[in-house]
């Protein structure tokens, strides 16, 4: 009976040692799970068909996953540049084309906008006319068979020099600029069946 106290005083000691780390175990979890949305918020754009990027000098290099099929996509960036985009993937006939352009390749998507499993790679080009107009260009899979450039429809709003993006915003191809009077307009792309194949329309959404 004589070490009863002693037994009871160093339970005591042992359990208010062990609630602190407790509470902070909690504390770090409800820490985490608010700041998780956050992250997700401020990144979202995905890098998931990003698998190489390069700008070396004057030259844009780009690999680009579009489901079974890989596109390598280069382009040695002078006032007039020639974009070269090759496939390997495609069953019945390869791609292989040179695309002349009046500016420079700065960025290069791969994106299923139409849902259809089949992706889509869009090239984004600026001009170098200190304009700031950025140009999209489109290549669309024909059920992994083969491949053929998509018709992009133009908006017919002037717009503010150098205010012009694009970008990927949760897998939407956007367009954002300041018009004439100043206001943002933000434009997100929607691809359809024409007869003679893919066209690409912009939508407003601001």
């Amino acid at each position: 009976m004589k070490y009863l106290p002693m037994f009871c005083f160093l339970l005591i000691v042992g359990c208010q040692e062990t609630n602190p780390d407790t509470n902070n175990a909690s504390d770090n979890q409800e820490i985490t799970s608010k700041e998780v949305p956050r992250q997700m918020q401020s990144n979202p754009t995905p890098a998931t068909n990003n698998i190489n990027a390069r700008i070396e000098g004057n030259t844009f290099r780009k690999t680009l996953i579009a489901g079974n099929v890989k596109f390598e996509v280069s382009s040695e960036n002078n006032d007039s540049s020639v974009i070269h985009v090759q496939s390997e993937g495609l069953s019945v006939r390869e791609y292989d084309q040179k695309i002349p352009v009046e500016g420079h390749l700065i960025n290069a998507f791969s994106l299923d906008l139409n849902h259809d499993d089949f992706y889509e790679i869009y090239l984004v080009v600026s001009a170098v006319d200190g304009s700031g107009r950025l140009e999209i260009l489109g290549i669309a899979s024909f059920n992994d068979k083969s491949a053929g450039e998509i018709h992009v429809k133009d908006i017919q709003v002037k717009r503010q020099p150098q205010t012009e993006k694009v970008y990927v915003h949760y897998g939407n191809l956007t367009r954002q600029f300041n018009d004439e009077a100043n206001q943002v307009q933000v434009y997100q792309y929607r691809l359809t069946k024409g007869e003679a194949g893919f066209i690409l329309e912009p939508v407003r959404t601001q």
